[in-house]
C-alpha cells in the first residue's frame, strides 16, 4: 500500500514524501513537490513492483550527493577536458547540497541554489554551466551507475543567455595585426594564421600536435575540443606552407629536443607554449582595440559567411555546439569544405 507524508522544511518549503509498502519488497520512498506527482509515482511503483520491472530499488535512497561527487571526481572528472571549471562547480554543489540523499534531491532545490549563484553577480551563462555539471553527474549516476531512476536537474530550463560577442577584424586591422605578430614572434604569426584559416579555438591551436596534422592530405584534426568531439578541417595556404617549413626545421633538431607540440614551450618540450605575453604586445603594436584571441574565431566565421558558405559549412568548420543537429541534414566531408574555406587564403595574402 502507498501513503503520503507532508513535510515542512526549515525554510517553509512543503514537500510530500511518498512511500510504497508491498510484502516481499523493501519500502520504497521518494520526495515530490506536490501531491499529484506523489500519487502518480505510488501508482506506477506498485504496478512495476508487482510486474517485476521496477527499477527504483536503487542505492540512491541512501547515497548522498557528497558521496556521488567523490566518485565522479575519481572516475569521470580526470577524463574530461573541462575538468578545471567543473571542479569549481562540484565544490559549490558539495557545499550547498552535499548532505542531500540523491532520491530526495528536487528540481526546486537546484533552482534555489542556482539563484544564489546568480545573486553573487554571475552571468546566466555561468549559472547554466554550473547546472550542466550537476546534470551530467546525475546522468552518470542514473545511466551508468544505476544509483537513481530520475534526474531532477533535467527538469530545469536553462536561463536565457545574452547574445554572444561578435567582434571581428576589418581588412585593415587584420593586415596591421599580422604585421605586428611577425614583428613580435614568428611562432605567434603562425598561430594567428592558423586561427584565421581554421576558426579553431585558442586551446586547440596552442595545444596542437604534429600527430594531428596531415600535410599530405592537407588536413588538421582537432581532438581536444570544447565539445569533446573531434573534427577535421582543410589545411590551406598560407598556413600549410608555414607548417611545412616549421616541420622541416623541427626534423633537423636532435630527437631529444623535439616535441610533439607544434608550438612547444621554450624550456619544457613536454608542454605547449603560452602566447599570452606576445599576443598582448602584438595587439598594442598593431593598435587593434577591444580584441581578444577568441575573436579570431569570429573573424574566420565572418570571412566564411562573406564567401557565401552555408550555416552548415560554418558550423562544421568551427565545431559549433549544434554540430550534431546539422549533421542530420548534411553529409559534408572535409574535401567538400575545401573550396569554401580556401577563399580565406586570398584575404590573408593581400
Amino acid at each position: 500500500m502507498g501513503s503520503i507524508q507532508k513535510r515542512v522544511q526549515d525554510d517553509g518549503t512543503v514537500r510530500f514524501r511518498a512511500l510504497v509498502r508491498l510484502k516481499g519488497f523493501p519500502v520504497q520512498s521518494a520526495t515530490f513537490e506536490n501531491v499529484s506527482k506523489a500519487r502518480l509515482w505510488i501508482q506506477k511503483t506498485e504496478v512495476e513492483l508487482r510486474d517485476g520491472r521496477y527499477f527504483g530499488v536503487l542505492p540512491g535512497r541512501k547515497f548522498t550527493l557528497k558521496k556521488l561527487i567523490k566518485r565522479y571526481r575519481e572516475e569521470i572528472l580526470p577524463d574530461l577536458r573541462s575538468r578545471k571549471s567543473r571542479e569549481s562547480h562540484l565544490i559549490f554543489w558539495e557545499e550547498r547540497l552535499g548532505h542531500k540523499v540523491l532520491n530526495d534531491l528536487t528540481a526546486s532545490e537546484i533552482i534555489k541554489e542556482r539563484g544564489r549563484i546568480r545573486s553573487d553577480g554571475r552571468t546566466p551563462a555561468t549559472c547554466n554551466r554550473y547546472v550542466a555539471t550537476l546534470r551530467h553527474m546525475l546522468n552518470v549516476a542514473k545511466r551508468s551507475w544505476g544509483l537513481i531512476a530520475t534526474n531532477p536537474a533535467e527538469e530545469l530550463e536553462a536561463l536565457r543567455e545574452p547574445r554572444g560577442r561578435e567582434r571581428f577584424l576589418s581588412d585593415k586591422e587584420r593586415q596591421r595585426l599580422l604585421k605586428a605578430c611577425q614583428s613580435e614572434s614568428h611562432d605567434l604569426y603562425v598561430a594567428v594564421v592558423l586561427a584565421l584559416t581554421t576558426g579553431a579555438r585558442k586551446s586547440e591551436i596552442w595545444s596542437l600536435t604534429w600527430r594531428h596534422i596531415n600535410l599530405k592530405e592537407n588536413r588538421i584534426t582537432f581532438v581536444e575540443t570544447k565539445n569533446d568531439t573531434s573534427r577535421s578541417v582543410p589545411l590551406i595556404e598560407p598556413a600549410r606552407s608555414l607548417l611545412l617549413e616549421r616541420r622541416r626545421n623541427a626534423a633537423q633538431q636532435p630527437k631529444s629536443a623535439r616535441s610533439r607540440y607544434v608550438f612547444p614551450a621554450a624550456n619544457n618540450r613536454k608542454d605547449h607554449f603560452d602566447f599570452t605575453y606576445h599576443w598582448r604586445k602584438a595587439l598594442k603594436l598593431s593598435r587593434v582595440k577591444d580584441f581578444r584571441w577568441h575573436d579570431l574565431r569570429h573573424t574566420a566565421a565572418s570571412y566564411l559567411a562573406s564567401t557565401g558558405a552555408s550555416d552548415i559549412v560554418i558550423a562544421q568548420v568551427l565545431g559549433h555546439r549544434t554540430l550534431q543537429m546539422v549533421k542530420r541534414y548534411s553529409h559534408l566531408r572535409v574535401d567538400d569544405l575545401r573550396d569554401s574555406v580556401g577563399e580565406l587564403s586570398k584575404r590573408l595574402e593581400r
